[in-house]
């Protein structure tokens, strides 16, 4: 009998069980390896993506504000210089001249009332046809924005009566108006800038400029009145700027309302109080906000700046501020780097 016993043999299943086993775990190990080695790649993709929008916001943001700022200057720019052009119609020799006969004939308090009253039962024909009319006139020869979105021009006396304009457009008594009462009222360089409001007789949105007519002793005599259409006013500094396939910039003013937008029409009140708060800050900045007053409830990247030198002129009217407003789609905005995320 043979001392040495071996192991009995295996059979041909029981080896194959075992290879299966072996070979399993080798691949969870394998798995496991790659899903452990896997895991910080991918999170540290998802904080470069996380990072890099942050930046990516970041940079829009300060482009955004810088657009809106440089967009509200060239405006202050484009408002001084239309202030500029109309102080000096006021202070023309036969405006003043003008103002200044009427204002003697109507001294007397006994007939002044008498008078106002002719003045306003008759026609406006000769107020048209007077020099003072004609040298209203003579400025608008030149075809210049300005006189392209010009409404109406016209001179009142230190009673609020009209005396001079180049068409029919204005009444002929300015007594009760605010840019009358709080023109012939104030300080010698006061300028008033009024809102931007619906008028039926044009069928658009107007705003009204007006200036002292001022004589000898630097006393407010009459008043000068320049009213524009404002998206025509507005339109050649805002509408050009536009970028990608939605991106431009807008002007609202602080109660939300558009005045001039490529987009918008003038006149749309913006219905997101939180928005529009966010937008008509002080300073130039920029924010993110739910929402963009254009009918996306998406993140948003806008841009703003108020128009710092109007400001003056506005608060003085006790008027509503102005702000310029740069925005673009988010689907548009974050695509790239939505892409490259997807494609990583």
């Amino acid at each position: 009998m043979d001392a040495h016993r071996g192991n009995p043999p295996r059979s041909s299943g029981e080896t194959e069980t075992r290879k299966g086993i072996r070979a399993g775990l080798k691949n969870e190990l394998i798995w496991t390896m790659l899903g452990v080695g896997a895991l910080p790649l991918m999170l540290a993709m998802i904080l470069s993506y996380l990072q890099g929008t942050k930046s990516l916001q970041g940079v829009i943001g300060a482009s955004f504000k810088a657009l809106a700022y440089e967009t509200s200057t060239k405006i202050d720019l484009l408002i001084e210089g239309e202030i500029s052009r109309n102080i000096r119609h006021a202070n023309h020799p036969s405006i003043r001249s003008a103002v200044s006969g009427f204002n003697q004939t109507l001294l007397d308090p006994a007939t002044r009332q008498k008078q106002i009253e002719e003045v306003i039962a008759g026609s406006t024909k000769p107020i048209l046809e007077s020099e003072a009319s004609r040298v209203l006139q003579s400025f608008q020869k030149r075809k210049t924005l300005s006189v392209l979105a010009t409404q109406a021009l016209y001179v009142t006396d230190a009673f609020g009566v009209l005396r001079a304009s180049i068409n029919d457009f204005p009444d002929l008594l300015h007594s009760e108006k605010p840019d009358w009462r709080k023109t012939i009222s104030g300080d010698k360089e006061f300028v008033y800038i009024g809102p931007v409001t619906f008028n039926e007789k044009t069928e658009s949105f107007l705003m009204t400029f007006a200036f002292p007519v001022l004589d000898d002793k630097e006393k407010a005599i009459g008043v000068l009145h320049h009213v524009f259409d404002a998206k025509e006013f507005f339109s050649g500094s805002i509408e050009p700027i536009t970028f990608g396939e939605t991106g431009h910039v807008m002007m609202i003013d602080s109660s939300g309302m558009v005045i001039d937008c490529p987009i918008i029409p003038t006149g749309f009140m913006l219905e997101d109080p939180v928005l529009v708060r966010s937008v008509t800050g002080k300073s130039p900045d920029w924010v993110k906000t739910m929402g963009d007053g254009h009918g996306g409830e998406d993140l948003s990247i806008i841009g703003f700046s108020p128009l710092e030198q109007t400001r003056e002129w506005i608060t003085k009217s006790e008027g509503r501020n102005w702000y310029t407003f740069a925005w673009q789609a988010s689907d548009e905005l974050f695509a790239p780097m939505n892409n490259l995320f997807l494609w990583v």
